[in-house]
């Protein structure tokens, strides 16, 4: 399975999952359709939602020590680092970077 077949497969998850109403009856296509930058997007959040590869909700989530962790938050996908015994700010990325990033 390719990184792009695996990326939509969880996002299509995600969605199911988070919104069945509205992605109850999409398929994998349907995800892979979408704008690429969309789809990675939905892929951190998913992440985030299932706390997975380091990816949380809420900074406060966070078990202490981690190396580096993200967490999306008023629209930013933001990287905090373990520094002196807290959780520091390194960068973000926001969805209309993302958008510049991945494009369509």
């Amino acid at each position: 399975m390719s990184f792009d077949e695996e990326i939509n497969s969880y996002v299509l998850k995600y969605l199911r999952e988070k919104h069945p109403d509205q992605y109850g009856q999409w398929t994998v296509e349907d995800v892979r359709v979408q704008p690429r930058w969309k789809r990675v997007w939905t892929w951190w959040s998913a992440l985030c939602h299932y706390r997975e590869k380091n990816y949380f909700q809420r900074l406060e989530d966070v078990p202490d020590g981690l190396e580096a962790v993200r967490v999306i938050e008023g629209g930013e996908c933001k990287k905090y680092v373990w520094c002196d015994g807290k959780y520091v700010y390194r960068q973000g990325i926001t969805k209309d970077e993302c958008r510049d990033i991945y494009g369509i």
